[in-house]
């Protein structure tokens, strides 16, 4: 049985078989992430292709047939030894145009590539909510990126953390309106403005570096206004 490769299915994330019941597909293509792509760039696309074709969410016909194909090449590329498997007969496919499983040993990966269906058929069986939380870990991953803000996110300059104290006053100021009873729905209004507005160039910079501005903006604040007092009260 002989392997074709058609280049022009390469883009559409799937080099074709010819007179075989298994296909050989770019996994590389269907997570759309690049042949050098770390564990986290992996993980990330499939996160994110998740919460766009799980059948939860996903109401397209074959949304189903979609995510499979999503959860097994996340299964392929997210093991080492699978995915250098897979390398070595893209590698060794792409080079000769065409093969056959008689010279070039397929029979492991071909029990990887079921194993991998599987558990993605398993994957498309959980609610959208357990697999982000169980296999993915977004819990932390969202507790994190909160914290630290997008992993792309630009430095940032003296500029912006004046900027962030700004809005780390306007964010005291709305958790003391809140607990006090006095202005409830403005300070909630005010706190959702101020974390809704902490980014940089369409990324977000994150709660800490805003603790950060705010803590040292408060101090600040509150050292100005204990001067106006000394002056005011030297003036009595």
């Amino acid at each position: 049985m002989a392997l074709h490769l058609d280049y022009a299915n390469i883009e559409k994330g799937e080099i074709s078989e010819m007179g075989a019941s298994a296909t050989l597909k770019d996994y590389y293509a269907i997570l759309g992430v690049s042949r050098d792509a770390t564990f986290e760039e992996i993980k990330k696309a499939f996160r994110d292709k998740a919460k766009k074709y799980h059948p939860d969410v996903c109401k397209l016909p074959d949304a189903h047939e979609r995510f499979i194909e999503i959860g097994e090449a996340y299964e392929i590329l997210g093991n080492p030894d699978t995915r250098r498997e897979y390398d070595e007969f893209l590698k060794y496919a792409s080079q000769n145009g065409y093969n056959t499983y008689d010279d070039y040993s397929y029979s492991d990966f071909g029990q990887a590539q079921q194993r991998a269906k599987a558990r993605a058929e398993s994957y498309a069986r959980m609610s959208l909510e357990d697999l982000i939380v169980s296999v993915l870990d977004m819990a932390y991953e969202m507790g994190k990126q909160f914290f630290v803000g997008d992993d792309d996110k630009p430095p940032l300059t003296f500029k912006d953390y004046v900027s962030l104290g700004f809005q780390g006053i306007l964010l005291t100021i709305a958790i003391i309106m809140c607990f006090s009873g006095v202005g409830t729905i403005p300070g909630i209004m005010i706190f959702r403005a101020v974390i809704y507005a902490i980014e940089k160039d369409g990324k977000f910079i994150g709660i800490g570096p805003l603790i950060k501005a705010t803590i040292i903006a408060d101090l600040l604040f509150i050292g100005i206004l204990y001067l106006i007092l000394l002056l005011l009260i030297e003036h009595l």
